[in-house]
């Protein structure tokens, strides 16, 4: 099987839809807002990965 088909939902009646996008450059602004949350997101987890790797460095020299 390679794929999923809905008796009632056919591409011609898909295809027709109509999805509203916010402008370009709103677009960019969500985009933007979503690459700063996942760098703190990143930087948040470093810190924590170097905390705990310096907690287990603690424990083992001392």
């Amino acid at each position: 099987m390679t794929g999923v088909q809905h008796p009632r939902i056919n591409f011609k009646k898909i295809s027709s839809f109509l999805i509203p996008l916010p402008p370009l450059n709103e677009q960019k602004r969500i985009v933007s807002k979503i690459e700063s949350i996942f760098a703190g997101i990143d930087a948040y987890r470093n810190r924590l990965k170097h905390g705990i790797t310096s907690q287990i460095c603690g424990f083992v020299i001392s």
